[in-house]
């Protein structure tokens, strides 16, 4: 798990730098479009709030991992997430999404620096889908979520403070709180919050808002009911499988295909090339600056692949010697020859991460169904594995594409 932690505080720094510049065209976004901007007639804290379904299965299902009537009582555990909807003429919140953060203790949780990225990493998202005509363009986080297992519908003072981020900066924002033990035959167990007063901070009262949804709660409670089923069925075997994609194939397999076949460049910086990371290959998406100044001085190519790129240069070399001096005749059958050598070269690691690649396809296979009662840590390690995956065979494809020496005219 070090290495995970370790991309992560790498990332937050890297991921700081460009928060300003987002947070800058996000409140450009919110002051032009306006959405946030309550008209004289409206009072925000009585808004109606509607919770989409797939927003309510969301939130059940990754509370129900961590507190249900199968678990003792003393070892429930609180979780966390946010919200995503949007504000539908100045008169109604509607939730679309309720996204899982993390876990905490019996009451209470503590947010990771890799929580408040993610959450960063989730609105810049939604800012691109905006800004690329791919997404609602309404559509940003509206509030946050969490549960409190046999504790009741309130704000503690925590609470309050947390909301106070939400509620301060966008009048509608809501908190919703689910309690599995309030659920009845025409109830869904979840509540929504609003502060009266604000701008009084800590001091300022909650109001309990009635949840609204799309569909009848008995139709609700039927689907979530048999999804319950399944994740209490399938929840073991999925960690284990997020466990495997960690310890097994990131901390073991992709360590070795590195070792052996290394593709993914390596910072010299002291401070960041323990053993381990130089395995890994951590770089900051710059794998193709191919010949640069920049490149040489901060990254150390891999011996395979230092070795590959120079086989490459040097049947370059040759022929466009063989251009220059009208071999045009040997030309073609010295092409495939050295791009055969080249293919040769390459395929062992090809085979490696081929069979990497079937092994993490063949988890996912099983952890997919569930992918949305994962939280942040949990999809961090499969993140981090695509991630990994795909600039290793990003690369391999390159140094393959370049040994087809296009280049060279016949």
């Amino acid at each position: 798990m070090d290495s995970i932690k370790y991309l992560w505080e790498k990332r937050i720094k890297i991921i700081q730098n460009n928060i300003i510049t987002i947070n800058l065209k996000r409140t450009k976004s919110n002051m032009t479009s306006d959405r946030t901007k309550v008209p004289e007639n409206i009072d925000p804290v009585n808004t109606p709030v509607y919770l989409k379904d797939k927003a309510y299965q969301r939130m059940v299902g990754y509370a129900y991992r961590y507190s249900n009537e199968n678990i003792e009582k003393k070892n429930w555990k609180e979780v966390y997430g946010i919200l995503i909807g949007t504000i539908k003429e100045k008169n109604k919140v509607i939730i679309d999404d309720a996204i899982p953060l993390s876990v905490g203790g019996r009451s209470g949780i503590e947010l990771d620096p890799i929580h408040y990225v993610d959450i960063s990493q989730i609105d810049m998202s939604i800012y691109k889908s905006e800004i690329e005509g791919e997404g609602d363009l309404s559509e940003y986080i509206i509030g946050w979520w969490h549960t409190h297992p046999g504790y009741g519908f309130f704000f503690s003072k925590v609470d309050t403070i947390t909301h106070l981020g939400y509620q301060g900066p966008n009048p509608y924002a809501v908190g919703l709180i689910f309690d599995h033990t309030k659920k009845t035959s025409d109830f869904l167990g979840i509540a929504a919050l609003r502060l009266k007063n604000p701008k009084t901070g800590i001091f300022s009262k909650y109001k309990i808002i009635e949840v609204q949804y799309f569909s009848e709660k008995a139709v609700i409670k039927k689907k979530i009911e048999k999804e319950l089923e399944k994740i209490r069925n399938n929840i073991d075997n999925i960690v284990r499988e997020i466990d495997y994609i960690e310890e097994v194939l990131i901390e073991n397999a992709l360590v070795k295909l590195q070792k052996e076949y290394g593709m993914l460049l390596i910072p010299k910086n002291n401070e960041i090339t323990t053993e381990k990371i130089e395995q890994h290959g951590i770089e900051e998406d710059r794998q193709f600056i191919w010949d640069s100044k920049f490149l040489k001085k901060s990254y150390r190519i891999p011996k395979y692949r230092k070795n590959i790129e120079s086989l490459i240069n040097k049947y370059e070399f040759r022929l466009k010697n063989m251009v220059t001096e009208n071999q045009s005749n040997n030309l073609k059958s010295q092409k495939k020859k050295y791009q055969k050598k080249i293919v040769s070269q390459l395929k062992p690691s090809y085979k490696l991460y081929n069979k990497i690649k079937k092994d993490y396809e063949e988890r996912m296979e099983v952890i997919s169904p569930f992918f949305n009662y994962l939280d942040t840590k949990e999809r961090l390690v499969i993140e981090y594995f695509q991630k990994k995956n795909f600039d290793y065979f990003k690369i391999l494809e390159h140094l393959k594409e370049k040994a087809n020496f296009d280049s060279i005219d016949i």
